[in-house]
């Protein structure tokens, strides 16, 4: 993602009142200025606006703006320890987070791993915690700062103009500067006090929250109320209280006697769940089908059948709550209660957050972390002790009252042609697969060619045109699961509001499935485009009715039309 030089076309995409600026300066390509820009009469002899540059047949390696402190503008600027996350090579959430909060213009630095967001708003001072660890604040403080703007927009549609956001510049700016901060430890005596008062605090104070609910009076002050007690507990840390022996170990008889709470049958049982699969294969989808089917207690995929219904708790901090919110929609479900989620806006939730757990303990929620690499505090490569921290903490949220935890989670990069195992099931330390009770590997269905042992690349492509993915149980431990079965999200989400099962053919090979019985409106439709155009391509057939190529041959066929040359004749008319 590095840009050498940003183009002239890319510059024309900074907003107007930022290039008519009569401040910029051209850059070598060590980002030193051609020339002097100290004083105002360097300013004035030496700098220009950016269109008054870009005019000039010589074309230089890039330009800087002068910060002029009387100008309206502040830039925050996001370097790449900060934005981006050099393992997976994707934008960090909580960068993604503040781009969604300011809703301003930003634009991708020449780095190609950085983000610049420019807002309407002033601080009353500039801010650089030091090694690109923190937002950076820039609006004219420090004397002769200069900032490279590059015109790559993050988005095309969205983030173009820059917006009046002082509000959340504030806000922001405050954040970031108590992070900074160091905090000092109180005596464990006074910890152990104090926390036992904010706990007693936050229990009275969900209680009020409850009843008001109920009554039907205003309950923003009380939200607010509530989540400054729980930061104020979160900031305080744990504190350690001493026990016996006693106290934490069992006899038999004193541990729970009642069987294990399955879910959805086959599927999911309470403990620690996995899903692995590739980027972009379609963990979110599967999550709200399970979370749909877990409301609404219809079978999963219309098949698996619900056996206990739960509240569901969604963390998504990789996606933005737009986005989210029409997948919900898509998969019908409930926009008011029952449901509840947390998206890029809200950033990566502690696990161990009080507000978190005091959800949980509420709610008795089955708690989906999507995807669960980013609760780890790292990533997905790292040591087995950053898999097992995240691992103490899913078991404390289930000891606060969770009673499963769906984890999505990234697949090994290099299964090639294996078949799935838990080994390639899960990207990273094997400390993921050990602390599952289940783990489920999905990949987009595959089958190999008749007499081949090489996997056919084009029903390959058709299953990710369709997101037609199979399902394997790698690790079932105490649940007795699923046989491996495929389903299709295309275009059944749109049409039904979930994926659908497609039936087994009979083979071993869970690919090897076949459509069921097509919906008549789809083949009268597929029959009146070729009417209409005997050259209708195959690729337009699937986007009309969401069949695989094999399966428009043989539903064509049966309607009386061949395909011959690219060109679809009819030849039995009597059955149209």
């Amino acid at each position: 993602m590095n840009n050498d030089r940003p183009t002239a076309e890319l510059l024309t995409n900074i907003p107007p009142e930022l290039r008519e600026q009569p401040l910029w300066i051209p850059y070598y390509a060590d980002k030193k200025p051609i020339d002097k820009y100290g004083t105002p009469e360097d300013r004035q002899r030496n700098c220009r606006t950016l269109d008054a540059w870009l005019s000039r047949s010589q074309q230089h390696k890039g330009y800087s703006l002068w910060i002029d402190p009387a100008a309206p503008f502040a830039f925050v600027d996001l370097d790449p320890p900060f934005a981006w996350d050099e393992k997976s090579e994707t934008w960090k959430p909580e960068a993604l987070a503040i781009v969604e909060q300011l809703n301003s213009y930003t634009e991708v630095s020449s780095s190609g791993r950085g983000l610049h967001i420019v807002v309407r708003g002033k601080l009353p001072e500039d801010f650089n915690a030091g090694k690109g660890t923190l937002p950076e604040f820039w609006s004219g403080h420090k004397e002769n700062k200069t900032i490279s703007l590059t015109g790559n927009l993050y988005d095309d549609i969205l983030y173009r103009t820059v917006e009046s956001r002082q509000e959340q510049l504030e806000q922001l700016f405050k954040s970031v500067k108590s992070k900074s901060a160091p905090q000092e430890a109180l005596p464990v005596a006074v910890a152990l006090e104090k926390r036992k008062q904010l706990e007693s605090e936050l229990d009275a104070l969900s209680q009020q929250l409850i009843e008001a609910t109920g009554a039907g009076r205003p309950t923003e002050e009380l939200s607010k109320q509530i989540a400054a007690t729980a930061q104020a507990l979160k900031e305080l840390g744990a504190v350690v209280v001493p026990k016996t022996w006693r106290d934490v170990f069992h006899t038999g008889s004193e541990l729970d006697s009642a069987p294990g709470k399955v879910f959805i049958k086959g599927i999911l049982e309470e403990g620690i769940t996995y899903f692995g699969a590739l980027s972009g294969v379609g963990k979110t989808w599967i999550g709200l089908s399970i979370a749909h089917a877990l409301l609404s207690k219809k079978p999963l995929f219309g098949v698996f059948p619900v056996i206990n219904t739960a509240t569901v708790l969604y963390l998504v901090p990789e996606m933005g709550g737009r986005k989210f919110r029409q997948r919900m929609l898509k998969m019908r479900i409930s926009m008011d209660g029952g449901f509840f989620c947390q998206t890029i806006k809200d950033g990566a939730c502690d696990l161990e957050d009080p507000l978190l757990l005091q959800a949980i303990k509420d709610t008795q929620a089955i708690v989906i972390l999507d995807t669960a690499i980013r609760f780890q505090g790292g990533d997905e490569q790292s040591s087995s002790e950053q898999s097992q921290g995240l691992g103490a903490k899913m078991f404390k949220l289930i000891a606060a009252g969770a009673p499963a935890i769906i984890c999505m989670h990234h697949r090994s990069k290099d299964r090639k042609d294996k078949e799935p195992t838990l080994e390639n099931a899960l990207r990273g330390t094997t400390d993921f697969g050990a602390h599952a009770d289940v783990v489920w590997c999905v990949e987009h269905s595959r089958k190999k060619k008749d007499g081949r042992t090489k996997f056919d690349e084009e029903y390959e492509d058709e299953s990710r045109s369709l997101t037609r993915l199979t399902l394997t149980c790698v690790k079932p431990r105490d649940m007795e699961p699923a046989d491996p079965f495929t389903i299709q999200g295309r275009p059944y989400i749109d049409e039904k509001g979930d994926f659908v099962v497609l039936e087994s053919t009979g083979t071993e090979d869970a690919a090897a499935t076949k459509e069921l019985p097509a919906d008549d409106s789809k083949v009268r439709a597929m029959v009146e485009a070729v009417q209409k155009d005997p050259k209708t391509s195959q690729r337009a057939l699937r986007k009309l009715c969401g069949f695989g190529f094999p399966r428009i041959i043989q539903v064509m066929a049966e309607k009386g039309w061949i395909l011959t040359d690219s060109v679809w004749a009819c030849t039995e008319p009597d059955l149209l």
